[in-house]
């Protein structure tokens, strides 16, 4: 921990000394670690080995939320994982297919799953959150690795209007991420889109059901600028998603 912090997750103290000034008196409160524990399964209820199960740590980063992926583990040929040395906060727990994760694994139907939260959705907004504790075990996590066969995807239809001038030339691109987490660095589920460059329309495939932010990015020689809409998916192809690019 950094001196001065009251929890893991919050900032530590700032120390001013001047010229010839000694502190002898700094105190740290360490906490003690966590572990969460559980097993990962097919849809008919057998083990999946060799899958990645990583948490997530939810934290608040210059006011917005973050998450911030740290320890893993891989399960066993139970299933079983067990994720340890975790500093006490909130987390989510995400199982990859053995196939994304440990090469030297085989697992036949390892193609036919996609990444899972738990407690068993693919959509991050619907994620369970774990609040783990100073020194607490937590057990029982169990959720089944979700099939990509039954999973229906839809299309996202629109268009970017660029409303700036000085930036006529400036290269676009649309991403699609899921909603409140748009800083997932470990997990492939954010999209990027087809654009046609010259009339500003483009498209994204392949859109699981569930909530996402549609983002256009525009990568001018002054400055970068954004444009953000909120997206959700139920059950059908999405059209008209405008992202207009304005100072």
């Amino acid at each position: 921990m950094h001196y001065g912090q009251d929890q893991p997750d919050k900032p530590g103290a700032i120390l001013s000394l001047a010229p010839g000034q000694k502190i002898t008196d700094l105190l740290f409160r360490l906490h003690r670690t966590a572990v969460i524990a559980g097993r990962i399964l097919d849809e008919v209820g057998d083990p999946v080995r060799g899958a990645d199960v990583v948490a997530g740590a939810r934290t608040v980063v210059r006011g917005k939320p973050k998450i911030e992926f740290g320890e893993s583990t891989t399960t066993n040929d139970l299933g079983e994982y067990r994720v340890a040395d975790l500093a006490p906060g909130r987390y989510l727990i995400i199982a990859n297919p053995p196939q994304l994760s440990r090469m030297w694994y085989s697992y036949e139907q390892g193609d036919d799953y996609v990444s899972t939260y738990y407690p068993g959705t693919t959509d991050s907004a619907r994620a369970s959150t774990l609040e783990v504790k100073s020194g607490d075990e937590i057990t029982g996590i169990d959720f089944v690795l979700a099939s990509k066969l039954p999973i229906r995807t839809y299309q996202i239809h629109g268009h970017v209007l660029n409303s700036l001038t000085d930036d006529a030339g400036a290269q676009i691109v649309v991403m699609l991420y899921p909603r409140g987490n748009r800083d997932l660095d470990l997990i492939a589920d954010d999209k990027q889109a087809t654009i046609d460059r010259k009339t500003g329309t483009f498209e994204i495939k392949g859109v699981a059901p569930g909530q996402y932010v549609a983002v256009a990015i525009s990568f001018g020689e002054s400055r970068r600028h954004r444009a953000t809409q909120n997206v959700e998916v139920i059950a059908s192809d999405v059209d008209g998603v405008a992202l207009v690019l304005t100072r």
